[in-house]
């Protein structure tokens, strides 16, 4: 299992960015590595955007990016987003 906690940025088909700061961590599966985790920005209305959004990617620092699959979490009034990545982890 690895982890990553900093900033991230999502982004949308569109091009548009959303800088975010990202809680994510990689777990096995039945053999099958998958990662998730959430992330949280102060504008919980961008953040909103995303939930409709196909395909969103999110992108560290150092480049790398990964698709998710975004879900409401509630927490802090909407400015954060649970999600589950598909593809290699991009930490």
């Amino acid at each position: 299992m690895s982890t990553y906690a900093g900033p991230a940025t999502v982004v949308l088909e569109d091009g548009t960015e959303l800088r975010v700061n990202a809680q994510l961590r990689s777990v096995e599966v039945s053999g099958m590595s998958q990662w998730r985790g959430a992330v949280g920005s102060g504008d919980g209305e961008a953040l909103y955007h995303t939930l409709r959004a196909r395909s969103p990617r999110l992108r560290l620092p150092n480049g790398r990016e990964g698709t998710f699959v975004p879900a409401q979490s509630g927490a802090l009034g909407g400015r954060v987003l649970s999600l589950d990545g598909y593809g290699p982890a991009p930490f």
